[in-house]
């Protein structure tokens, strides 16, 4: 049977939400909106269409990370199947347009990321209960998770766009702003400039080495010695 696989991009519109029985098999769901652009000729500028919004499902591990990884606002690249949904209500049947996703991540072409693996063999066990904890007032992510290698972004939305991937202790709850890069070669300025002011490892100075004084060469010196001979005195009249 022939399914109907897609790719698409866009904005997370909200932080993913759950849903299904408590301990079941996780899933969760949150509202992507793509906005699709080209090159108008006339206006010699970038013209965005409408925007779509779709609805994106996700399962078992995926949907363990996509709740710790994403946040409205993200931009996302999402593949999975197409499905069409259809309910009942008022006396009416409705229809909506679903991507039962296989894959999803950050968009790296807007923006930076960071990778945290699962521990163990990363999958979904049906045994474990399901959802690790709920998620916090805050919405970033369940309490008192924990990352892989002690990551400080256990349970505050580790990995977002815009967090420094080069300082730890920067990571934070994961709501700092991506701003742009510099225009030194595309690295983030260490300081300050359009990076934020966010820390990066200081870079290694160069040591200046001793220079070495030359050595004076020893004359060499014949094995005869010569001594000056007085020439004949001046004669006086």
């Amino acid at each position: 049977m022939a399914q109907s696989q897609i790719i698409i991009t866009g904005n997370v519109g909200a932080d993913p939400t759950r849903f299904g029985p408590e301990g079941g098999t996780p899933a969760c769901s949150f509202r992507l909106a793509s906005t699709r652009s080209f090159w108008n000729r006339r206006t010699n500028a970038w013209q965005e269409t409408t925007t779509t919004w779709i609805t994106v499902k996700a399962f078992r591990t995926l949907a363990l990370n996509v709740m710790q990884s994403l946040h409205k606002g993200d931009a996302v690249i999402v593949s999975g199947t197409l499905a069409t949904e259809e309910w009942e209500r008022d006396g009416m049947t409705r229809t909506n347009l679903v991507i039962e996703a296989s894959t999803a991540g950050h968009d790296l072409t807007k923006g930076r990321s960071m990778f945290v693996r699962n521990p163990g063999n990363g999958g979904y066990q049906s045994g474990d209960g399901g959802w690790p904890n709920p998620r916090n007032s805050e919405g970033n992510g369940p309490d008192g998770a924990i990352a892989p290698n002690g990551s400080p972004n256990a349970g505050n939305g580790g990995g977002r766009i815009g967090v420094n991937p080069y300082n730890n202790q920067t990571m934070g709850d994961g709501n700092e702003e991506f701003n742009g890069f510099e225009g030194n070669g595309g690295w983030p300025n260490q300081s300050e400039g359009q990076s934020g002011g966010q820390s990066y490892p200081p870079q290694s100075q160069p040591q200046p080495q001793p220079q070495s004084q030359p050595q004076t060469q020893p004359q060499p010196q014949s094995g005869l010695q010569i001594d000056a001979v007085p020439g004949p005195e001046p004669i006086t009249a």
